[in-house]
């Protein structure tokens, strides 16, 4: 993968402009504050859960692209006003 930490001379940027964000990685935890957070109805919450501990249970597949390097515990969920309107009437969890 390449390395992006360089200097950009022409002014573009895509400020953080998320009013929540999850802390870094997957987990149940993560899972459910997502569902409360889109106001889903808890038997949509516990679809998502069953599913994720689908998900923790699989290997990644050898075929198709190569998706090796994912490190799942980098990954975070960030909602924004401009595409979640609700979001920006969060209770903090």
């Amino acid at each position: 993968m390449q390395n992006l930490n360089f200097d950009y001379k022409y002014g573009f940027s895509m400020p953080d402009i998320s009013v929540f964000k999850t802390e870094k990685g997957i987990s149940a935890q993560t899972v459910y504050q997502i569902s409360k957070i889109k106001n889903e109805p808890d038997w949509m919450t516990e679809i998502r859960l069953k599913a994720f501990e689908i998900f923790r249970q699989k290997k990644m597949p050898d075929w198709g692209a190569d998706l090796s390097r994912i490190n799942f515990d980098e990954i975070f969920c960030a909602f924004s006003c401009a595409h979640y309107p609700y979001s920006c009437h969060i209770p903090l969890l």
